[in-house]
């Protein structure tokens, strides 16, 4: 599995370049920064416009829904420092797609 290092690469071909090949899997992180990039990212994918709303608009508690293809996970990490962080995912066969504000 490959983790995309900089979400703020030009969107143009960024899934392409990172799409899986063979059995591979690959893992795109966005962060508030990136926004509009996984906006742009996620309208040129078949994503359910519910989970796309999740992933972008979050929601107040950890869950897991199931949809067309994908599965949405919403978790909270607490970190070193006490504070807690909010964690998306969407996860299909061969890719993950994650954001966190």
């Amino acid at each position: 599995m490959s983790i995309h290092p900089n979400p703020r690469l030009p969107l143009g071909g960024i899934y392409e370049r990172h799409a899986p090949a063979g059995g591979q899997s690959c893992w795109l992180h966005f962060t508030a920064a990136a926004k509009p990039d996984l906006e742009r990212l996620l309208s040129s994918l078949s994503i359910h416009p519910l989970a796309r709303k999740r992933l972008i608009g979050g929601t107040d508690i950890p869950l897991v829904d199931e949809y067309e293809g994908f599965l949405f996970v919403s978790l909270f990490i607490i970190r070193p420092s006490g504070r807690t962080a909010n964690i998306r995912l969407l996860a299909a066969e061969r890719h993950i797609i994650s954001y966190c504000r």
